[in-house]
């Protein structure tokens, strides 16, 4: 019994270790809640935690959570509408060069490098 009890908690704590490290490496989403969470985490990790929750709204009006959007009237795309004439300066400025407007995690670093390094919200119609 005390052997499989030991067993049941080596699995357990493989599993959790796992599960955990598939959560710390998600890079991707597929919709508002997942890019919110996102989101949230790029904000995060580019130190500026207080404005996770202004980028979520601004995600949503801009994009309605989408990582495929595109605007009909001009070539800004992704979840924060990066319009596609700045992208590759922004994207490498943020470490994301190369990288699509469209991926998610891209789009989310890159705008959380330009709030963090401007201060606000001046590049994006939609505010918080």
């Amino acid at each position: 019994a005390r052997l499989t009890w030991y067993l049941n908690a080596v699995v357990l704590n493989r599993v959790a270790a796992y599960l955990a490290a598939v959560a710390a490496s998600q890079r991707s989403c597929w919709g508002p809640p997942t890019c919110a969470t996102l989101v949230r985490r790029a904000f995060t990790e580019a130190g500026i935690p207080h404005r996770a929750e202004e980028a979520v709204r601004v995600m949503m009006c801009e994009s309605g959570g989408n990582p495929s959007a595109r605007n009909g009237s001009s070539s800004a795309s992704g979840l924060f509408q990066q319009l596609a004439t700045y992208w590759p300066g922004r994207a490498a400025t943020y470490g994301m060069a190369g990288r699509s407007v469209f991926d998610p995690w891209a789009n989310a670093v890159v705008s959380a490098g330009m709030v963090r390094d401007t201060g606000g919200w001046s590049h994006w119609s939609c505010r918080p």
